[in-house]
């Protein structure tokens, strides 16, 4: 059975509820927040960093056999932190809120490392819960970092509620291009107890500190999943795309207008190294 909210616009009608535009958009009642320069402001690490040089192989992105990520994503986030989170809430009926540092993935040239802090708002009912994130980027030689957030609150439509009750918006640092001039960061939204779920790509590009949000356009999907650089396409992400009830999922390149094209047969590819 298909789906009622599928539509061949992804994320035209739920995406602006969590604060997230359209590519070369801002979603008209939301503050952006995203901070394009470094601000040189302390952040804590809950983890040290090692000192790594990434080796020049990619590293060769395929779909884990295991449910370890809501859509089965190559690049899990920690799902299983979650359901521990929201289980032992549940049980003492208090909320809480607990954070989640992941893992650095540092750039191919060792310059560079990037990180997701996760904050989970935890309430006993698992559908007022809320997952927010920061994705942080360090410049390991001077210690100079700039930190990216998603949206958080509403700016001009006060007819809403001005909290994102029962939503997910985690941002998780997938891969460097193999220059290390741009960073690959999945954006992954979701709502609570629902099959609404999906991912788009977010771009940080190195010399410009700015960055851009991709998805697929122009085709049928209700869930995509972000799998990394292609290999036929260079420059272009490619994404794994499925329709509820459906077990057929589709594969594509998308550039970074959004054009979207038919990639059967591409493989993707993620450059960097990822440590403790």
């Amino acid at each position: 059975m298909k789906s009622s909210w599928r539509f061949s616009s992804p994320f035209l009608l739920w995406l602006p509820l969590l604060g997230i535009g359209l590519p070369g958009q801002v979603a008209p009642s939301f503050d952006f927040v995203t901070n394009n320069e470094f601000t040189g402001a302390e952040i804590k690490s809950l983890a040290l960093i090692k000192s790594a040089i990434a080796s020049p192989t990619p590293l060769i992105a395929s779909v884990p056999k295991t449910g370890t990520d809501p859509i089965a994503s190559p690049y899990p986030i920690p799902w299983g932190w979650v359901e521990k989170a929201q289980s032992e809430v549940t049980r003492s009926g208090r909320a809480e809120v607990r954070s989640y540092q992941s893992e650095q993935m540092v750039s191919p040239d060792g310059e560079y490392t990037a990180y997701s802090q996760i904050r989970m708002r935890v309430e006993p009912q698992f559908t007022a819960s809320q997952i927010s994130s920061a994705l942080v980027i360090k410049h390991r030689p001077t210690g100079q970092i700039q930190q990216i957030e998603l949206p958080t609150r509403l700016l001009r439509n006060s007819a809403r509620p001005s909290d994102l009750t029962g939503t997910i918006a985690i941002l998780w640092p997938v891969g460097w291009s193999q220059t290390g001039d741009r960073l690959l960061i999945r954006n992954f939204v979701a709502l609570t107890s629902s099959d609404i779920a999906s991912d788009s790509a977010v771009v940080w590009y190195r010399q410009s500190k700015r960055t851009a949000t991709i998805c697929p356009q122009s085709v049928d999907y209700d869930t995509a999943v972000l799998m990394g650089w292609s290999a036929t396409h260079p420059n272009q992400l490619l994404f794994r795309t499925s329709l509820l009830g459906d077990s057929q999922e589709q594969l594509w390149a998308v550039n970074e207008q959004g054009q979207t094209i038919a990639a059967p047969g591409d493989r993707p590819l993620i450059y960097g190294q990822r440590v403790p």
